[in-house]
């Protein structure tokens, strides 16, 4: 199969995802978050990578890496756009204090359990991989709270500081990971300072952004704004992968910048909107044809980390809610919702590997890719428990 085939195909498999899951929206729990969150493509990945069925060699899915880092690119754009100043001036400071005391808990938690683990079984990973590994945990999957205000119509202000917190654990995660990358492979940038680096990353999003708004001005056309921001897109990966760095945090920042310049975001997001999810199950059948072969040998370890990570997840949800008397609702149960973990650490783990591409860059995708899809199937249960009520 040629590079070209290989991205039609690839293609072809997110969009008949995509389709099923608007086509088919099932009213079961577990089959609703399985094919929600893309464990399945994340399965379907895997069985036609070059660890399986083969239709995906190795030497194709490197030549494609482009297009990996473009979907990439939309993740970290799509989640750029949330942080509209005057849309977060709206809510109440005690969602950032509980949402900023969470995470920092739940990091804090996160990074001894690794410590623990490198220390155990002689991994000798340096700090700023270790910080790293400890984002990738920190941060949560909306699904199951996407869930629970939908299946079971929750409301009000449990579910409001729910999506706030997780939204917002994703946009600090992704601010802290991308500068973490940077740490990791400083030693590629030479007589670069790193602080430079993260100057001109800044420098070049907030350009880019204001010449995206320039050009968008001028065009009514939604496809043709849609191209337009695929090709900007495009640009900003090709940079961040020659540079080595976080495509995930310049297309962040990319749209950071642009959602809070005077654009219009209605138009903007009708443009993107029919494109969200096949995107999405695209990098997850990437990620699945990127990771080596299933060590079953760490099933066991990864179903330790999968326990005590929902552990540490619901232990600092509860422990973050004591000294806030507006966050004290559904009592000892507001640490369950955010254990989910999915999108985001994927995106992380795959970013990281697109900027290493070494064989630790490649267990890590395979321990995180086993981490969402265990998850996914403990998320159900949770849910079943809120259902029961």
């Amino acid at each position: 199969m040629t590079p070209l085939l290989g991205m039609i195909f690839l293609f072809f498999l997110a969009y008949i995802g995509s389709f099923l899951y608007q086509r088919y929206n099932l009213a079961s729990g577990w089959v609703k978050v399985f094919l929600f969150s893309g464990s399945l493509n994340l399965v379907i990945g895997y069985m036609i990578g070059p660890h399986f069925f083969g239709l995906l060699s190795g030497e194709i899915i490197g030549k494609l890496n482009v297009l990996v880092g473009l979907v990439l690119g939309w993740a970290g754009f799509l989640i750029g756009l949330q942080a509209k100043v005057s849309e977060l001036k709206r809510f109440q400071s005690t969602y950032y204090l509980y949402s900023g005391f969470n995470f920092f808990l739940t990091f804090i938690g996160i990074i001894s359990v690794i410590f623990f683990m490198d220390f155990i079984l002689k991994l000798s990973l340096d700090l700023p991989v270790i910080i790293l590994s400890g984002i990738l945990g920190t941060v949560s999957s909306p699904i199951l709270v996407g869930l629970l205000k939908e299946k079971l119509n929750l409301r009000g202000p449990f579910i409001h500081l729910l999506q706030f917190s997780v939204a917002l654990d994703n946009m600090v995660g992704v601010i802290f990971f991308g500068l973490t990358m940077l740490f990791v492979n400083q030693f590629l940038y030479q007589d670069i300072h790193i602080f430079s680096m993260i100057l001109g990353s800044f420098l070049f999003s907030i350009f880019m952004s204001w010449l995206f708004y320039k050009i968008s001005i001028k065009i009514d056309n939604l496809h043709q704004i849609f191209l337009v921001l695929v090709g900007f897109l495009l640009v900003i990966v090709g940079v961040a992968l020659n540079l080595n760095q976080s495509v995930l945090l310049i297309s962040f920042l990319f749209g950071v910048v642009l959602t809070n310049l005077p654009v219009d975001t209605r138009k903007l997001y009708q443009s993107i909107d029919s494109a969200e999810k096949p995107l999405y199950y695209l990098m997850m059948i990437f990620i699945g044809a990127i990771i080596g072969k299933i060590v079953f040998e760490y099933l066991l370890i990864i179903l330790i980390l999968v326990i005590l990570r929902i552990v540490i997840k619901y232990l600092a949800g509860n422990l973050a809610r004591f000294p806030f008397q507006s966050t004290r609702i559904h009592g000892s149960r507001i640490g369950l919702p955010k254990i989910g973990m999915g999108g985001i650490a994927l995106a992380m783990a795959l970013d990281f590997h697109l900027s290493s591409q070494n064989e630790f860059s490649q267990f890590l995708l395979f321990i995180v890719s086993a981490m969402a899809i265990t998850n996914v199937i403990i998320s159900t249960g949770v849910f079943r428990t809120f259902r029961s009520e």
